[in-house]
């Protein structure tokens, strides 16, 4: 009796040689597209955080009389800003907000893997975002349209770091020269 080869049913060297081929160039076409996606969300997740930012700004003027938050002073009475110690500074904000929801990992940027990486090596706190320091006058923070908060880099483009705003909004870098009335 003679056998066909045409009812054999293994698989042939060159079907495992395409899949794979396939499955390649599939992959190599979906990496670039995650890599965009998780800067997607990395940009998000830091709007986010300065949006918390904003609202326990917010708060805190709501219930100081609208007074900015004022640095401890020193022996002569001038702003004590800690030696120039950027996590103390980074400590002083987050303390001084927590009580409003302002927590620790709302200071620090999804982006920012620097400070993620001291983070999870239990290094001194130091903030990914920047608050701005007004004086003591009630309702200062709204005289100005100044950035009440800033990332310490731009770590989301090339225009330069997110900020907020004393409306609430979000610009990033240059766009605070933007005129906001020309449409």
């Amino acid at each position: 009796m003679v056998y066909s080869n045409r009812f054999r049913r293994g698989i042939s060297i060159i079907e495992i040689l395409m899949v794979l081929v396939i499955v390649a160039l599939l992959s190599t076409l979906a990496f670039p597209t995650y890599a965009a996606l998780k800067a997607r969300a990395g940009l998000a997740g830091c709007l986010s955080n300065l949006r918390v930012i904003g609202i326990g700004l917010n708060g805190y003027l709501q219930d100081n009389n609208m007074v900015w938050p004022q640095l401890p002073r020193d022996s002569k009475g001038k702003p004590d800003f800690f030696g120039g110690d950027p996590t103390k500074l980074s400590t002083w904000w987050k303390d001084t907000l927590e009580p409003y929801g302002v927590y620790e990992r709302h200071w620090i940027c999804p982006s920012d893997l620097t400070r993620i990486q001291d983070a999870d090596e239990k290094k001194p706190f130091s903030a990914s975002y920047g608050a701005t320091f007004f004086d003591e006058l009630p309702g200062t923070a709204f005289r100005w349209n100044q950035p009440w908060a800033k990332e310490s880099s731009g770590m989301h483009g090339t225009r330069g770091p997110n900020m907020l705003m004393p409306d609430g909004t979000i610009r990033e870098g240059l766009s605070i020269l933007d005129d906001p009335n020309k449409k």
